[in-house]
């Protein structure tokens, strides 16, 4: 096993050194925000703590949680940066899919650099090397200058205009190495390769792919890598806190780098804070942010922390398992309570469907049969009989009863960006 560092003395710190920078940040980000946003200095007033009482890494606890809907969601942009606003020299935006539209998120060249630094980081340690050729399914071109950083070629993705297709002969044409998209996004990649007769483990380069923004079931990650011959890595990171960690080529959960973030898992009910081991809400403090700190900000991501012992690959920072869905995506079913990925684990296995599906649920994420729309693959002519198969499946592996709906392919809205599988109040 070849390990690759970004930045080796860093990444194998002591676990006591990492929570020694951990204290310092987070007093100097508690004092920040409490003394130049309007947002954090009502939510600590309110709470009745001032950043002198923060003077250990248990204080975090005395800090009220910031709920993405109710707190950053529904606050003027204005009340959440922390520094002039000329300053600002960039401007993100959430994907929207919990809020229904994208939030601004602000940031300083200062912000930039760490972003860069921190997903330069992360990709060494997936094995992104300097000779690779980086090529861009999506459209989020900023990321140009981080794999700059480690002095990989870069293929943007205007290069291929966000067209399907063009990626893909692109990807055949000048030998990329390594892409970088949403899961759902590479397996459509695949799927339309095979069905334009190219063989990506024969007719290409491609040797890795950095995948993030939505989870990915390990059994379907594991059968994509057998038939490609393309290694899965998984990024963790999200709009408001840019990248927070990923996987090692040990690929025994998610290192997350804790000199830059703080983390805890929470019962998302009780709001208690959870051991190693217990599923619950990720909650992350970014350490460095400068434009907009977070605090104890809720992902609604669901994860773990695993144990503790040091990484196969000399790693000393934390890791968590892969998230497995957001909370505000469960929906219940006669009573079972499920998540998208729970669907799609099954969906992606069976032979005769494309991957592409929708879940219609009612109103308050309750219904009384598991409705879905699926596209069949291209050259199904047996629709009756996938159907009958793909409604026992379902019955077999989640004991529930399958309202099913076949359209061929392409018939469902698709994006470059997340995977849109809930549609409510139907």
């Amino acid at each position: 096993m070849r390990v690759l560092y970004w930045e080796q003395r860093v990444e194998t710190l002591p676990p006591e050194e990492i929570q020694a920078i951990q204290l310092e940040r987070l007093k100097t980000v508690v004092k920040r925000a409490y003394e130049n946003t309007i947002f954090y200095r009502k939510k600590f007033d309110q709470a009745k703590v001032k950043p002198e009482d923060i003077q250990a890494l248990a204080d975090l606890q005395k800090l009220p949680l910031t709920h993405y809907l109710k707190d950053f969601a529904a606050s003027p942009l204005e009340e959440k940066v922390a520094v002039p606003w000329e300053s600002v020299t960039e401007i993100m935006t959430t994907s929207g899919t919990i809020s229904g539209f994208t939030l601004p998120i602000a940031l300083t060249d200062r912000d930039m650099e760490e972003s860069f630094n921190i997903v330069a980081r992360t990709c060494r340690m997936a094995g992104v090397r300097p000779d690779d050729i980086v090529q861009l399914l999506l459209p989020w071109d900023v990321s140009v200058p981080m794999f700059k950083k480690l002095s990989a070629r870069v293929i943007s993705s205007m290069a291929g205009r966000m067209i399907l297709d063009y990626q893909i002969e692109l990807a055949r044409l000048l030998k990329s190495t390594v892409v970088f998209a949403m899961p759902s996004y590479v397996l459509r990649f695949i799927s339309r390769a095979k069905e334009m007769g190219i063989d990506l483990k024969r007719d290409t380069s491609l040797r890795l792919a950095i995948l993030g923004g939505e989870p990915l079931a390990d059994a379907i990650k594991r059968a994509v890598e057998e038939e490609t011959g393309i290694a899965l890595y998984e990024l963790y990171g999200f709009a408001e806190a840019s990248g927070i960690g990923g996987e090692c080529i040990a690929r025994k959960g998610l290192h997350i780098w804790a000199d830059h973030y703080l983390l805890e898992v929470i019962d998302p009910e009780s709001l208690q804070t959870l051991g190693p081991g217990e599923e619950g809400e990720l909650v992350v403090t970014a350490l460095t942010k400068e434009a907009m700190p977070l605090i104890r900000y809720r992902t609604g991501d669901l994860t773990r922390f695993l144990d503790e012992s040091i990484c196969e690959c000399g790693r000393t920072h934390p890791r968590i398992a892969p998230v497995r869905g957001r909370i505000y995506h469960r929906f219940e079913v006669q009573g079972t309570t499920l998540l998208p990925s729970d669907i799609e684990n099954i969906v992606l296995a069976i032979p005769g469907l494309s991957g592409e599906f929708r879940i219609h649920i009612g109103e308050g994420g309750h219904s009384d049969r598991l409705k879905i729309v699926a596209e069949h693959a291209p050259g199904v002519l047996d629709i009756e009989s996938l159907q009958v198969n793909v409604e026992a499946t379902f019955k077999n592996r989640l004991g529930l009863d399958c309202q099913l709906e076949l359209v061929p392919r392409g018939a469902l809205p698709q994006t470059q960006f997340k995977a849109q599988r809930i549609v409510r109040g139907s």
